[in-house]
């Protein structure tokens, strides 16, 4: 329910992911149409269908301005209604991969830490070994310097 408030108060966000699924189900569609022209003839209808049309231009002449191009990326784009398409799913999934980014994140910052305390305890234990071999040659020093009286 919170997810379905929040994707509905940034309709922008809601927009990208119709896009995005709707592209994947055109690149789905493609691959199974490939699929199904590289095949050998047979009575097996084809396991992939989409109902997402694919438009092909074979007018190479056509140009598209890239000002205008670039005014067309921020419109919203065309959604067309499937009976596959279940946005409440792409949303929980989005979901779900946010909080798994969030707990990989989480695992970082901790191993981070560490890292962090590690290195501040070799820093110290060189520091520590460095006032203990200072303390080594003043006590040879004093030695040597008794061993000649």
């Amino acid at each position: 329910m919170r997810a379905n408030s929040y994707y509905h108060e940034r309709p922008q966000l809601l927009e990208l992911l119709h896009d995005l699924y709707n592209g994947y189900l055109s690149l789905v569609d493609r691959y199974c149409q490939a699929l199904s022209n590289n095949q050998t003839p047979n009575n097996h209808p084809s396991p992939c269908s989409s109902p997402i049309p694919i438009f092909k231009s074979d007018d190479e002449s056509e140009v598209i301005d890239s000002d205008a191009e670039s005014s067309l990326s921020f419109q919203p784009p065309m959604i067309v209604k499937t009976k596959e398409m279940d946005f409440d799913t792409v949303i929980a999934d989005l979901v779900m991969k946010t909080v798994e980014c969030n707990i990989i994140l989480n695992e970082v910052n901790v191993v981070k830490k560490r890292w962090g305390e590690s290195s501040r305890k070799i820093e110290l234990q060189k520091n520590l070994l460095d006032v203990l071999e200072s303390e080594r040659l003043i006590l040879l020093n004093d030695n040597a310097t008794l061993g000649t009286e």
